[in-house]
């Protein structure tokens, strides 16, 4: 009788492809019912970073055992090496996700596995300083920003003497519009403020 167990679990081809995930990781799949399994596979104690990865493994392996039981329903077999490779290169795009700045990434899951056990991020940064004007000058720092692809936007700004005292700030949401097209709102409306409220000379940032 199919059941839930058997399909995703205790089936010959479902055990083997277990298997070659668990191996890895060194821990026996023998007894475990598939929320067992499932919770082994989510606790797992690993590098916090390779958290994420692992408790993806048993979606993304059940997802092919999934696939390959409705292509045999409709007539198609599924070879055990098709979806190993297709589970590992899920995991890969997975990584490549995660990592996006982590080059050299195998395939095999076996690789994937010792690499993120260790895997270190390098670090870059930059010191962004904010200087002050010259005498007799304000400075006017501004930002724009759009909430998803095409969604409400926003600006803000604010004025700043030398000594760093804030002098105005502003903040409003606009309707649908780009990145840069807000970025200039906030020019624009600063510019209005240099002709109505000060009266010095301004420098822009």
């Amino acid at each position: 009788m199919e059941t839930m167990n058997h399909l995703l679990l205790t089936a010959p081809i479902a055990q083997r492809l277990w298997k070659q995930f668990a191996s890895c990781a060194g821990f026996s799949i023998e007894g475990l019912n598939i929320h067992q399994l499932i919770s082994k596979w989510w606790d797992f104690e690993t590098n916090p970073k390779f958290q994420h990865i692992m408790k993806a493994n048993p979606a993304i392996v059940m997802w092919e055992l999934c696939k390959r039981r409705n292509a045999r329903r409709h007539g198609k077999d599924v070879t055990f090496n098709k979806m190993y490779l297709q589970c590992q290169l899920t995991v890969h795009k997975s990584v490549k996700a995660k990592f996006p700045l982590m080059i050299n990434t195998p395939y095999h899951w076996s690789g994937m596995f010792d690499l993120l056990q260790g895997y270190k991020p390098n670090l870059y940064y930059h010191i962004v300083k904010w200087s002050s004007p010259e005498i007799g000058w304000v400075k006017c720092n501004t930002d724009g920003a759009r909430k998803g692809n095409s969604g409400e936007s926003f600006y803000g700004f604010c004025v700043r003497d030398r000594n760093g005292n804030l002098l105005y700030a502003e903040a409003q949401n606009i309707e649908i519009t780009k990145n840069m097209e807000a970025e200039l709102r906030a020019l624009g409306r600063f510019k209005i403020l240099q002709r109505t409220r000060f009266q010095s000379n301004l420098a822009r940032d």
